[in-house]
């Protein structure tokens, strides 16, 4: 696991300028039986538990992007057009959707920052509850 490896814990949220940010080793989501999997979710629920005593919705830092079947489901985007159209691959390009919809609900945030992809999308992601 990455923290028995000297990385820190694999999940975390710190406090920067009054703003609640969840640090989230994106592979730990994955829910594949890697060894920091359900340590990684269960960080996750004490984190959601977390921010939903407080009321405040965080802003999630991640390596994997959200699920999105194609780019575009991007309101923005600087991928080319040729290419916006190609399927994403669940666990290679993105989390799934499953993963996806798991991490949204628990954590409710209200910004959702990712790498892997060398380009942008700009989207809004319904909240649970929150209407189309």
């Amino acid at each position: 696991n990455a923290e028995y490896m000297g990385f820190g814990p694999s999940t975390r949220s710190v406090r920067v300028g009054g703003v609640r940010f969840v640090l989230l080793n994106s592979v730990g989501l994955g829910g594949d039986g890697c060894a920091f999997c359900a340590a990684t979710w269960a960080r996750v629920r004490g984190l959601a538990r977390e921010a939903n005593a407080t009321d405040e919705p965080p802003i999630v830092a991640m390596h994997y992007p959200l699920w999105r079947a194609t780019e575009d489901d991007c309101e923005l985007t600087d991928v080319a057009p040729q290419l916006r159209h190609v399927r994403n691959r669940p666990n290679m390009d993105t989390l799934t959707a499953e993963v996806s919809d798991a991490l949204v609900a628990a954590l409710r945030p209200r910004l959702v920052l990712v790498g892997h992809a060398h380009h942008f999308c700009d989207r809004r992601i319904r909240r649970p509850g929150e209407p189309l």
